[in-house]
């Protein structure tokens, strides 16, 4: 994406989505920042905004980025979204998520994959299938929210006929992914857990790579030369973006696996045993069936 900023035109040149030929045609914006309501139409590979300062063009290229940064990789929930700050909702007002939507052109090809791929979860709308127009477009609602914490998630999939109208108005019939707004806040809530635990055991991991070499400092005779432990986890924790305040278990867990052990094969095992129990924690919050995004039929 190309621009140029601070003057009263940007240009601005639209990629099309990686690794295939969708092309984006119209982004809707919904209380971002300065614009409380805006409509880009007729997107094309390049493109020219035009307005006087603090229109809000630089504001458009953020809402566009922040959307293709939130779904990257196919993520239905965003754990950190780019924007949502209290500066980044219209009038401050949190309470009152932002709405990025954006709608694509699909070719022929990619046309017939979501069809099939439509019919392989859902065969019952196979007759319904049938019908559908050659020539389609895709709208993808994007939202923000503040509650319970900042996170970013797609809300609703919908796909028309090309040229049918307004899908984020709520004027197309065909739906084929919605998720609720309990629905999203128990997906953040569940997706924060897998981060936080794959984070630590990817700073146990760590800890067992690293232990060889700074056993020796901890276990020094004179106690001024030896190095408290402390020092050792508090870099391994926060290069893993963990904060030892805020994992206190993780944090005494490793302390206390030490101060038992006395030598280092003994540290070895019961860090091996603590990181298995930290992976059947991360599965254990799917033994109760979570909220689920609904298919509309």
């Amino acid at each position: 994406m190309g621009l140029s900023t601070g003057s009263p035109l940007i240009l601005v040149r639209i990629p099309r989505m990686e690794g295939n030929g969708m092309m984006l045609k119209r982004v809707a914006m919904n209380g971002f920042r300065s614009v409380e309501r805006a409509v880009l139409e007729d997107c094309g590979t390049f493109n020219v905004l035009i307005g006087k300062n603090n229109a809000g063009k630089s504001n458009a290229l953020s809402a566009i980025a922040s959307f293709f940064e939130g779904i990257a990789e196919g993520r239905v929930v965003s754990e950190e979204p780019a924007i949502g700050s209290e500066i980044d909702f219209f009038d401050k007002n949190v309470e009152k998520p932002i709405q990025i939507v954006m709608t694509f052109s699909l070719t022929l090809a990619e046309r017939d994959v979501l069809i099939r791929d439509i019919v392989s979860e859902a065969p019952q709308v196979r007759h319904a299938i049938d019908g559908i127009s050659p020539t389609l477009d895709m709208t993808i609602t994007w939202m923000v929210t503040s509650r319970p914490k900042r996170f970013g998630y797609v809300s609703r999939i919908e796909i028309t006929a090309a040229g049918s109208g307004d899908a984020s108005a709520g004027e197309s019939e065909q739906p084929i992914f919605v998720v609720t707004n309990e629905a999203a806040i128990e997906l953040f809530e569940h997706a924060s857990r897998s981060s936080r635990v794959t984070a630590e055991l990817t700073a146990l991991d760590r800890v067992a790579r690293d232990l060889p070499e700074q056993w020796r400092h901890f276990t020094r005779e004179s106690t001024t030369d030896r190095l408290p432990m402390r020092y050792f986890l508090d870099a391994v924790l926060r290069s893993e973006r963990l904060n030892p305040t805020r994992t206190p278990e993780l944090y005494s867990s490793i302390e206390k696996i030490f101060e038992e052990s006395s030598n280092q094969d003994d540290v070895s095992v019961s860090l091996d045993s603590h990181r298995a129990c930290c992976g059947l924690g991360l599965l254990a919050p799917w033994k109760r069936k979570p909220a689920r995004p609904t298919r509309p039929t």
